[in-house]
């Protein structure tokens, strides 16, 4: 009998248990064929970023398979369908049972490690940029970690919506990078010692939203001085979180700006289940490639250190996947 095989972070070893034998009604069972890597699978692999109550605690927050059972309710899928897939956790693994309401199909364009390179930061981006940003067309958005994943889903989203990025990035091999392969124009280093002054002389009361994965205290006032009147700093991440804020209240109130912060993993089934409906209109792009995904490297699903690695040197440009047909 097939078993479920899956990677305990804790010993980094692969193991072996019985596949469910049941589903619940409105959940799908599916053969994973490839899963994303995320920074926060390295929190969680510290015990920095524990799994919500109830998920197991196996890493990974996307990945893409093809479904090989259904229960009785599940209405928009069946079996040997192609799907992609975010997770609370547990797509390190072989098999994975989830709400049909976390899947979207595969479009057909789009290979297994494709599909899994994206739902992560899809469903990341909507959340965020859309529904709580409410971004418009022709708004300026600041981007940070704009050669990751998520960064590099953002770009290509802000530019579909008609908006403009503003791209930040740590090293002149992305700048150029990201200048050669998305249509984004601004490109600053944060490494450069005039990195502020740069962007402020050129974005002075023009950033309509901070897309902000640093917090880094050090740009409280940069990001007081980018926003424009109703401006929107969205905090998505920590990478350079060490100091506590110190903001300017009277700004902020004459300025009518919003801070804004949010984690999607502990969100409730119900907001995922409106994401995922409303990204069904993104699909069609993706299939004819208008939008794709970007990744930087595709590993066998054994390499799990070799791509946390990866992410640590902080040289990615895009995914890293990790995939059972290699």
């Amino acid at each position: 009998m097939e078993a479920l095989r899956y990677y305990k972070h804790q010993e980094g070893r692969w193991y072996s248990s019985p596949l469910p034998e049941k589903l619940p009604e409105r959940h799908v069972l599916i053969r994973i064929k490839a899963f994303g890597v995320n920074r926060a699978d390295l929190l969680q692999a510290k015990g920095l970023y524990p799994p919500p109550k109830g998920a197991p605690d196996i890493l990974g927050l996307e990945g893409c398979g093809v479904i090989e059972a259904v229960g009785k309710e599940v209405k928009e899928f069946k079996e040997g369908d192609k799907v992609m897939f975010l997770s609370p956790s547990g797509a390190y693994a072989s098999h994975i049972v989830l709400p049909e309401s976390l899947c979207l199909p595969l479009p057909s364009s789009l290979t297994f490690e494709e599909g899994a390179a994206l739902p992560e930061a899809l469903f990341t981006c909507y959340y965020n940029l859309k529904m709580l940003a409410n971004l418009n067309a022709g708004e300026k958005v600041l981007v940070y970690s704009a050669a990751g994943g998520i960064g590099t889903t953002a770009l290509q989203l802000i530019d579909h919506w008609k908006a403009k990025a503003i791209a930040v990035t740590g090293t002149e091999e992305k700048q150029q990078w990201l200048k050669k392969h998305f249509s984004v124009e601004n490109v600053f280093c944060y490494r450069d010692k005039d990195f502020e002054s740069k962007l402020l002389n050129t974005f002075k009361n023009e950033i309509a939203i901070i897309w902000d994965t640093v917090a880094n205290a050090r740009y409280c006032t940069l990001h007081e001085q980018l926003l424009i009147f109703q401006g929107r700093w969205v905090i998505i991440g920590l990478l350079g979180a060490k100091q506590p804020f110190t903001l300017k209240p009277a700004l902020w109130l004459k300025k009518n700006l919003r801070l804004i912060a949010s984690t999607l993993r502990n969100q409730p089934l119900s907001l995922k289940t409106r994401i995922r409906n409303e990204l069904q209109k993104l699909l069609p792009y993706y299939e004819q490639r208008k939008l794709k995904p970007v990744i930087y490297k595709v590993l066998p699903y054994t390499a799990v250190s070799q791509a946390f690695e990866l992410l640590r040197q902080n040289q990615v440009m895009g995914k890293v996947v990790l995939s059972f047909s290699l």
